[in-house]
């Protein structure tokens, strides 16, 4: 690798734990439903499907680390599952999905928090059952409300990165020919 590949790595790092920094420091510590945003799984989902999937599978795999490092559940949980959900976007993406437009990236993306957030929620029972963790785990309203609160966020935030990306770059712009009046 050059040590310009090597600057870009470790800015990918950098950036993830920016963003662990503030998913742990800020957004953790906002006023219901605000403090369900999931930063660190809105960025890493949208590097996948539009940018590249290499530095989306190092930006998750960094920030998901990172977020070990402060998380409450079971060690390796929270990584796990944001690598499971990064797998299967990544898969259901290139296998039925053509194009890289705003309804694929909020579809994938919300199939990927739901993924992710289904494996925490098997890990923690598991983990219960197994005397690993004094903490009962239950699928009640607070469970689902959280899960709709992070769908929400998780939509509105592809949108927003989707837009801001189109109207600053050229990557998002059509391809179809455009024809004139005859």
């Amino acid at each position: 690798m050059s040590w310009l590949g090597t600057i870009r790595w470790g800015a990918l790092v950098v950036a993830a734990l920016a963003t662990v920094m503030a998913q742990i420091s800020f957004i953790r510590f906002l006023p219901s439903p605000w403090y369900h945003l999931p930063l660190l799984a809105i960025l890493t989902f949208f590097l996948i499907l539009i940018i590249d999937g290499r530095i989306g599978f190092g930006f998750g795999l960094a920030g998901g680390l990172m977020l070990e490092w402060w998380s409450p559940l079971v060690p390796g949980a929270q990584l796990l599952s944001l690598v499971i959900g990064m797998l299967v976007v990544n898969w259901l993406f290139k296998a039925f999905f053509t194009n890289r437009s705003l309804v694929s990236l909020v579809l994938l993306s919300g199939i990927g928090v739901v993924v992710s957030q289904l494996f925490i929620a098997a890990a923690f029972s598991v983990s219960y059952w197994l005397n690993l963790s004094w903490y009962h785990w239950s699928m009640d309203w607070g469970y689902w409300s959280a899960l709709w609160w992070q769908l929400v966020f998780m939509v509105l935030g592809q949108v927003a990165l989707f837009l801001g990306v189109r109207t600053f770059s050229k990557r998002m712009h059509s391809v179809f020919l455009m024809t004139g009046r005859r």
